[in-house]
């Protein structure tokens, strides 16, 4: 009979962000869903137990979490880091099983079976744990049993880092425990509930054709899993692939030429590997040595996956150009750091494709933008998008050119032409708003302006929008203030006209103070 144990680190995503930033260990944070970008409207994925005892919970919107807690941080969802948390965890537990294989987030199944030489399954249990300590892990709990689903709810005990089901007791073990263990819908559980069926023993005793007949599949699916019968197996990792390229040179060297000719070499000898294999380069990792003393390392992230030479060449030129090495070197390494299947081959860098889709980017664009960021940062690029908010000055973001989710929610024309009248002088516009709102000198038509003074000239408004007033505690501070959509143009000079975003900041009652928020592009 085989044994399976089954490893659990609670909240993994918490644990692997506090591990990576000790000091969210004692500070209440969450992180946000998938689609996330921090704004009041993002909704809260998971809840680090400071937070949740400030009575924050997973679906609340972080505007609504920071009302109850002013002090809350945030991160973002990032899958890229949790699965690379996960890759080395299997790797570190593959010394204590020759079968590993990650259920899911946090969630480990290993093969348990032939234990008895080897000091028994609680010793195997307690070195498990010790292993996912030294990762960093030392919330991790241990369940061993027949089956997956049995040691999965035995590591779900309280008050035992591990537990150890005895052979051919699974059903007998599970029998008293509660449906809501089981993997099953929302629906069914709350189903069962109702019908006065609250453990597994009570599921198993109503004939299995009935249960089909009012649930379908899943129900023999929940009747094997109470059972202890479940498919599931821990199986022999996938070996990770790995590309890399290392040149000892006989003497120091500091030349850019020379050195684009040994990466050039050693690019070519990685894309032999990389095509056989049929993989793109994501990003590369290039480190320095002088002698034993590795002084330089930078990771170089691609915009697109290529596989192309020239340009991966001419990436890691932009790079030592942007950023010098500050001593000579003798030895380098240059690795494949993230790479993915080639869904597209990379044209060659000189060709200019004509009459590509709007998705495709030629090689030469493509170059433009990496040199960009590589000089000037990641998403140095930017583009303008309208966003709708609550403040009218936050209510156009600035995205990156590559970026296909845009975190924003389209604009509303209808709220224009309704507070315009007309067809929205800001439509389809977004406002490039000054660092600071700049005072300006107004003259009232009525209540409304009529003119104000900017940059040593008058400008005449010719449309204005009625008042967006906002008050109250928004969040962080009070605010009082009326924003105005206009279009203004020069008194004195024939230049073209402008559309503008004003507000008055009331002070106190007939007292406001004029500002120019920013222009609309």
């Amino acid at each position: 009979m085989s044994r399976i144990a089954c490893l659990r680190i609670p909240q993994f995503q918490i644990a692997v962000h506090q591990k990576h930033e000790p000091d969210l260990k004692n500070t209440a944070f969450v992180i946000l869903d998938n689609n996330a970008e921090g704004n009041g409207r993002s909704k809260i994925f998971m809840c680090s137990d400071k937070a949740s005892q400030k009575n924050i919970i997973a679906g609340m919107r972080l505007s609504e979490a920071k009302a109850v807690c002013s002090i809350l941080g945030f991160r973002k969802y990032e899958s890229q880091l949790y699965q690379e948390a996960q890759k080395k965890l299997i790797q570190e537990f593959v010394l204590w099983s020759p079968k590993v294989s990650a259920d899911q987030l946090g969630t480990f199944l290993l093969d348990a079976s032939g234990l008895s030489h080897l000091g028994g399954e609680n010793t195997f249990c307690r070195n498990l744990l010790k292993a996912a300590g030294k990762a960093g892990f030392v919330n991790a709990h241990v369940g061993v049993a027949d089956s997956a689903f049995a040691a999965e709810v035995a590591s779900r005990l309280k008050n035992k880092r591990w537990h150890v089901v005895p052979k051919g007791q699974d059903k007998n073990v599970l029998a008293p425990l509660s449906i809501w263990h089981l993997p099953i819908s929302f629906d069914m559980k709350e189903a069962l509930s109702d019908l006065g069926i609250k453990t597994m023993a009570q599921l198993l005793a109503i004939p299995v054709p009935e249960l089909i007949e009012r649930f379908g599949l899943e129900a023999l699916f929940a009747i094997n899993l109470s059972q202890g019968i479940d498919k599931r197996k821990p199986h022999l990792p996938p070996q990770e692939k790995h590309f890399e390229c290392s040149v000892e040179l006989g003497a120091p060297m500091e030349a850019l030429n020379e050195t684009l000719f040994i990466l050039k070499s050693m690019i070519d000898r990685l894309l032999i590997q990389l095509r056989k294999e049929d993989i793109a380069v994501e990003e590369l990792t290039i480190a320095f040595y002088n002698d034993n003393d590795k002084f330089d390392e930078r990771p170089v992230k691609l915009l697109r996956p290529s596989g192309n030479n020239k340009f991966l060449l001419e990436v890691l030129k932009l790079s030592l150009e942007a950023k010098p090495l500050m001593r000579e070197y003798t030895g380098i390494t240059l690795a494949v750091s993230r790479f993915t299947n080639a869904l597209w081959e990379q044209q060659e860098f000189d060709e200019i494709a004509e009459d590509k889709s709007k998705n495709d980017i030629s090689p030469a664009l493509l170059l433009m933008l990496q040199r960009f960021n590589t000089r000037l940062g990641e998403n140095a690029v930017v583009k303008p998008l309208a966003n709708d908010q609550y403040i009218p000055e936050h209510a156009g973001v600035w995205v990156p050119v590559l970026n296909e989710q845009h975190p924003v929610l389209p604009l509303s024309n209808n709220y224009l032409k309704v507070y315009n009248n007309s067809k929205g002088n800001a439509a389809n516009l977004v406002l490039k708003q000054h660092k600071e709102p700049i005072p300006v000198l107004v003259k009232l038509n009525g209540l409304l302006p009529g003119a104000i003074a900017y940059q040593g000239q008058w400008y005449r408004i010719n449309q204005i929008t009625v008042p967006d007033r906002l008050s109250g505690l928004w969040w962080e501070k009070a605010i009082y203030k009326s924003y105005y959509m206009a279009e203004a143009e020069p008194q004195q000079y024939k230049e073209a006209g402008v559309s503008l975003m004003l507000l008055t900041e009331h002070i106190n009652q007939g007292k406001s103070s004029w500002y120019m928020e920013g222009y609309y592009d």
